[in-house]
Parts: structure tokens; C-alpha cells; sequence
């Protein structure tokens, strides 16, 4: 039987298959996927992110959207700072890896790294990682000082920004004690988080590695993580309009169809199953089918469209891809009050 020592130790390094980048793009990806299914976590109830006029209220809302939302703010935050955090350490180790670690009481270590001599994984295992605060602080006072290199100059202006990612990722790791309320996460990530994104993943290592953290492009050409930047830079920004985004950046990265020519034949296979599914739906449990059309995201004709009645007064209200799982529904309104009149069809109506 092994011991935990040989078990723990019974694994192989990520950097060393693809590049240095691959651990901090792999919390990339987790971190946007998380947040974008935010939206789909909550069933489209957009009216209960609403601001609410008193605590009990608030702690009613707070509740009805805690299971699902919880889970995927907190995935968002920790996995989006944990990013952030390699991200500042790699421009420090860039410069000397003395700058990132503890060595002092590892003298023979210390001396290695001080001559640039080569330190044997296993031993460079043995150093603890300074933490995130002392990292931000070491290069904000470093670039200030024109010590590093000045294309990681984004890090020392998105200071702020990175000093509360860290607050809030310690508040959640450590303590558990807060969750961003639904609102506040898209604000605090659409407006401070995808920038940040945007200007680390431009340079090394990072740069040219879409594919590892970007959802898969839309067939409607809308890019959802650059609209929801742009969006969030309004103070009457649109709650239904980025909840619409989320949903399409959510089904993009669930999209089963490659994006590569060299599986079009695959791709093709694939259409054909799920159309050929949706055109044999009949009445479903959600309601009847008011028609099928393109999706905005796979562009294979498997949105379904369900419409309803009340008091006879009929309505359309989810529109549902069989292929790529994405869900719309009415409260996000419809494509043309968003600006995408031409590049979506409109979904909803009354009569």
C-alpha cells in the first residue's frame, strides 16, 4: 500500500505539457464559465436581483437565489483571483524567481537562485510562494520604479481592482462569510474583471491562447464577453440585456460543433442528429411549440420556441436550443432592444 506521501506525490506538472500559462488559463476558464452560467442559475428571474426595499425582503430574495448562484459566484471570484494571482507572480519571476518565494531559511536554495544556477523541481517544491497581497504590492512598487518590464504596466492600474478580488476571495475562502449579489457580480466583473482579462491575456504567455478560456464564437458574430465590457461601462446599464449575453456565452462554451474545418464532416454528423431530434418534438412539457428556428449561438436549427396562455392571451416565453443547451427567456428581452436587430430574430410576443 502507498503512503500519502507517495500518493500526494503522484502527478505531473501542467506546465510542463503545454506552456507556463496553462494553470492560470485553466482558472481563467473556469472562473468566465462560471460566471456567464450565472445567469441560467437563477431561471431567468431577473426581477428578484432587483434592489428590494427592506432587509427582510432582501434576505427572501437573498434566499430564493442562493443553491445554484452560490455556487457559481463563488467558483467565479475564487478561480478569477486565482488567475489574476498567477498572472502577477509571472511578471515577478519573469524578472527573478527570488521575488516571488520565501528562500531565506533555505540557504543552499537561496544561493542557487541568487547565481541563476538550475534548482531541481523537487526543491524549488520545498519554497513557500509569497502571497497575492505581498506579490500586488512588490510589483505596483516595482513598475512604479521602472524595474519591470512596462507592458505589465495594466497590473499597477488595475490595482484597486485586484487588491478587492482579493478581499473577496478571502472572505470566501477563509471565511465564507460573503457572496456578491447578482448585480454587484456583474459589475464587478464587467466592468473591472473582463478589462483586466482583456489586458493580461494580450501579452506573454498568455497571448494567442483563446482557445483555452474564450467560449467558441458565435454564429450570429457577436463576441458576449466584449459586449458585456462594453455594457457595463454605462451607469444605466441593462440587467436584462447582459443576462441575454451571459446565457449566449454560457451556450457557446457547451456548443458541440468545433470551430476547426478539420471536423466539418463531425460537425455535419452532429447537425444532423439534433435537427433531425427537434423536428420529431411534438407538445413538450414546457408548453406548445410555437416554431423552431436558427440558434444565435450553434446556428443549427434546433431553438425551439414554446409559447403559452393565460387568461387567453397567448405568449411566447423560452426559446430552448436542442443543441447547444442555450435557454432564452422573454424577461431578457428581445434581440432588437439590445441593438441586434439583423444578427438575431426577434422571440417574443403577445396576442
Amino acid at each position: 500500500m502507498r503512503t500519502l506521501d507517495e500518493i500526494a506525490s503522484d502527478g505531473f506538472p501542467v506546465t510542463g505539457l503545454h506552456g507556463p500559462q496553462d494553470h492560470a488559463l485553466v482558472s481563467l476558464d473556469v472562473a468566465l464559465r462560471a460566471y456567464v452560467s450565472t445567469t441560467y442559475e437563477i431561471h431567468g428571474k431577473l426581477h428578484l436581483t432587483e434592489p428590494a426595499s427592506n432587509a427582510d425582503e432582501q434576505n427572501a430574495r437573498d434566499f430564493n437565489l442562493f443553491s445554484g448562484y452560490s455556487r457559481a459566484a463563488f467558483e467565479t471570484i475564487v478561480h478569477l483571483q486565482h488567475f489574476a494571482e498567477l498572472v502577477v507572480k509571472d511578471a515577478l519571476r519573469r524578472e527573478h524567481d527570488l521575488l516571488v518565494v520565501l528562500a531565506s531559511q533555505h540557504h543552499v536554495l537561496l544561493h542557487k537562485l541568487i547565481k541563476g544556477e538550475p534548482v531541481d523541481a523537487a526543491d524549488y517544491e520545498r519554497l513557500h510562494a509569497v502571497d497575492a497581497a505581498v506579490a500586488l504590492e512588490r510589483a505596483c512598487k516595482l513598475l512604479g520604479a521602472c524595474k519591470l518590464d512596462t507592458k505589465y504596466d495594466f497590473i499597477a492600474a488595475n490595482r484597486s481592482f485586484l487588491e478587492k478580488l482579493n478581499a473577496l476571495r478571502n472572505r470566501l475562502w477563509h471565511r465564507g462569510t460573503l457572496v456578491l449579489r447578482y448585480r454587484a457580480l456583474d459589475e464587478f466583473v464587467g466592468r473591472y474583471g473582463l478589462p483586466f482579462i482583456k489586458a493580461a491575456t494580450a501579452i506573454d504567455p498568455y497571448a494567442g491562447c483563446e482557445l483555452a478560456w474564450k467560449p467558441k464564437a458565435l454564429s450570429c458574430a457577436i463576441d458576449p464577453l466584449e459586449e458585456i465590457e462594453v455594457e457595463l461601462r454605462s451607469a444605466n446599464w441593462s440587467v436584462a440585456k447582459v443576462a441575454f449575453l451571459k446565457e449566449m456565452a454560457r451556450a457557446a462554451y457547451q456548443n458541440p460543433l468545433e470551430e476547426s474545418p478539420w471536423f466539418e464532416h463531425d460537425n455535419e454528423s452532429k447537425r444532423k442528429l439534433v435537427e433531425a431530434t427537434v423536428a420529431e418534438l411534438g407538445t413538450a412539457e414546457l408548453g406548445s411549440i410555437e416554431r423552431i428556428t436558427s440558434c444565435p449561438v450553434c446556428g443549427m436549427d434546433a431553438l425551439v420556441i414554446y409559447e403559452d396562455m393565460d387568461d387567453g392571451c397567448a405568449y411566447t416565453w423560452l426559446a430552448k436550443c436542442e443543441g447547444c443547451t442555450l435557454e432564452l427567456r422573454s424577461s431578457y428581452g428581445n434581440p432588437s432592444t439590445h441593438g441586434w436587430a439583423g444578427k438575431i430574430e426577434e422571440y417574443w410576443w403577445e396576442r
